[in-house]
């Protein structure tokens, strides 16, 4: 229902993530990184960009914030957990991986995902083709 929801526009944000993404990709003022990018390689990654925007930043400093912001210190830090009304909460962490959309999208969201983004995914690179809707379950 959300892939639906949110390839149809209703609701808000009132842009797709087609749109979202092509926006920044084609941006040339823009570093594009890609989360899987900073997942496999982070120092190589924010290096990169680094040399991208002409800054010079000490290695100790880069390996400071990798570790500072890498999910397992957030999880431990709590920091992204938000009390709910009971009592409970909410955390807002990833799961520390990349791919896994694949794992939980329905035949009906990948359907719906590839009609409203799917030349995006095939031109970011996260598919070769329309053929991995026929992959998933």
């Amino acid at each position: 229902s959300f892939i639906k929801l949110y390839a149809n526009r209703k609701g808000k944000p009132n842009y797709d993530w087609a749109t979202f993404v092509k926006l920044w990709h084609e941006c040339d003022n823009c570093v594009n990184v890609k989360y899987e990018e900073l997942f496999d390689n982070c120092k190589l990654t924010m290096n990169n960009v680094f040399k991208e925007l002409d800054l010079i930043v000490e290695e100790s400093r880069v390996d400071e914030i990798i570790d500072r912001y890498s999910i397992n210190n957030i999880k431990k830090n709590n920091q992204s957990e938000t009390p709910l009304s009971n009592n409970s909460k909410i955390s807002f962490i990833r799961k520390g991986g990349h791919g896994g959309w694949r794992d939980i999208f329905s035949r009906e969201a990948a359907e719906a995902f590839a009609e409203s983004a799917g030349s995006a995914l095939i031109s970011l690179g996260y598919e070769s083709d329309d053929l991995w809707v026929e992959n998933v379950n």
